[in-house]
């Protein structure tokens, strides 16, 4: 007759104690506070949330025959997956990416597309100073419509930081058609806080034409900070 020995099991904890939940992890299950801790953010952040908010809330409000205009016009707008394959979204998604656009420019929110149009081409768009104090950027058109030149820029990374996974912030809008220069240094301190010397900072420049708000000619330049 077989003869069955119990040992002792000892199971992982589970449940929530003291304001505390145990979560299972990889090596085991680990306590964490329960529930929802609201984290402070940024008024970048807050601004976006109420843009978002302001483009769903419109498309709820939109006819029937609106979405279904939003729908045809998808194969106008191409998204870029993180591989850098292309694909066309829904209605709604191109809806949320055009008006989050034309908000980010100023503009106000559009209830039915208008046909694709590319803004005229970028000629240049460099860095003239490189100092702390007065770093500068400039560009040049032939731009006549009405168009914007969005400016974003990197956190400070440390030189030698290649092109990979480089995150942006947007930083200026100019007007596209006028070129010119901007002294960027205190609207980056705004940014990020500091523009240290001797670290490498990334711009890249967008033009969004007026009504029809896709990203062209998207730009990327670098710099060290002296």
């Amino acid at each position: 007759m077989a003869i069955v020995q119990y040992g002792v099991i000892v199971t992982a904890l589970k449940g929530a104690i003291a304001g505390h939940v145990f979560q299972g992890g990889n090596a085991g299950n680990i306590m964490r506070a329960k529930g929802y801790t609201a984290r402070g953010s940024t008024l970048l952040r807050r601004a976006a949330n109420r843009q978002l908010v302001q483009v769903t809330s419109a498309w709820k409000s939109l006819s029937g025959a609106n979405r279904l205009a939003w729908t045809a016009a998808t194969g106008g707008w191409p998204f870029t997956d993180k591989f850098g394959n292309r694909y066309f979204g829904t209605g709604y998604q191109m809806f949320v990416a055009y008006n989050t656009a034309l908000l980010s420019c100023g503009y106000a929110v559009v209830t039915t597309p208008s046909a694709p149009i590319t803004p005229d081409p970028l000629l240049s768009f460099n860095i003239s100073n490189t100092t702390a104090a007065a770093a500068q950027y400039s560009f040049n058109s032939a731009a006549v419509n009405p168009s914007s030149f969005q400016v974003f820029a990197s956190p400070p990374y440390s030189a030698g930081k290649n092109v990979n996974h480089i995150k942006y912030k947007l930083m200026s809008i100019e007007d596209y058609t006028a070129g010119g220069s901007t002294n960027f240094s205190a609207l980056y301190i705004a940014l990020y806080g500091s523009l240290p010397i001797g670290s490498q900072i990334f711009l890249k420049g967008v033009v969004r034409y007026q009504s029809f708000p896709y990203p062209y000619f998207p730009t990327q330049i670098s710099f060290i900070v002296t």
